[in-house]
């Protein structure tokens, strides 16, 4: 399948984010600039003719030293030809603005947009997929591959894809047993309903939102027909409202009771008194 303008853009930008790293080891440097030089043609994107020679080499005992010493000459013009290809190109919409508005809405760090948006192309280009497999052979663990693509520390990456980092915890994230970036095999995956929906236009974050999540639930009773446990109705509402107030994350409320006690309709009529809309997820239908 040809590579697309899009496609070939986003190469070129993770490729200039790896080359242009200060402290990306040799062998990494090699490896990456020997893969480009198998689709150098491919891609539109040529290497200068001295470097060429040398990967000619690769196998050859000492040649390392030879790529290394080329490779400092040839590396401010090679990481300005990326750059220059990357930013010609249009960005994968609506692919990056729908992460930019779930980024957004959910409070997290700027950044995490490059590290979903790499996951996220992964998923649908494939030589996205076939630089990153290239990149994390000799850079290891993943997050550290994923900072080398994303131009982040390794630091923040890690931090982010922790069991317990902003990522997973926002819901954007699932980490899995997984040797692979993503995909299949992988270790980092979008939630399948998010990532069907990156790939769709929407007005704004509200049709986007109703459209991940469904309506908003709605009741056809009211607080006057919990009277029988009016302290927990009233605490509830007080909660959310607070927590509403001070612009907080996010607040944890458990409701315990057999099925068909009233948890659910509770739970949307604290809603709507707190002025809140209230969204279903992860909801089982036997």
């Amino acid at each position: 399948m040809p590579v697309t303008d899009v496609e070939r853009g986003l190469v070129a930008r993770y490729l200039e984010r790896v080359l242009s790293r200060s402290d990306l080891p040799l062998r990494t440097a090699r490896h990456i600039v020997h893969w480009l030089h198998e689709r150098a043609d491919f891609l539109a994107l040529p290497l200068a003719v001295p470097l060429t020679e040398i990967l000619g080499t690769y196998y050859v005992p000492g040649s390392a030293k030879q790529f290394e010493a080329e490779f400092d000459r040839q590396r401010h013009g090679l990481v300005q030809m990326l750059d220059k290809a990357a930013t010609e190109t249009q960005r994968p919409e609506p692919l990056a603005t729908n992460i930019e508005r779930l980024i957004d809405a959910l409070d997290l760090p700027a950044d995490a947009l490059r590290i979903i948006g790499l996951i996220a192309c992964y998923n649908r280009y494939d030589l996205v997929m076939y630089l990153a497999n290239t990149v994390a052979e000799t850079t290891r663990p993943l997050p550290r591959a994923i900072a080398h693509m994303t131009g982040l520390s390794a630091r923040f990456v890690e931090e982010m894809l922790a069991p317990g980092g902003e990522l997973p915890a926002s819901g954007l994230l699932q980490i899995v047993e997984g040797d692979m970036l993503s995909g299949h095999g992988g270790r980092y995956v979008i939630p399948f309903r998010v990532n069907a929906g990156l790939d769709q236009s929407y007005r704004d974050f509200a049709h986007m939102r109703n459209a991940l999540l469904g309506d908003p639930l709605r009741s056809g009773m009211g607080a006057s027909d919990y009277e029988h446990v009016a302290a927990d109705r009233d605490l509830m509402i007080g909660v959310l409202r607070g927590a509403a107030a001070t612009n907080e994350a996010g607040v944890n409320i458990l409701l315990y009771g057999p099925p068909g006690s009233g948890k659910t309709e509770l739970a949307k009529v604290a809603a709507a008194e707190a002025g809140l809309a209230l969204f279903g997820a992860g909801e089982d239908n036997p």
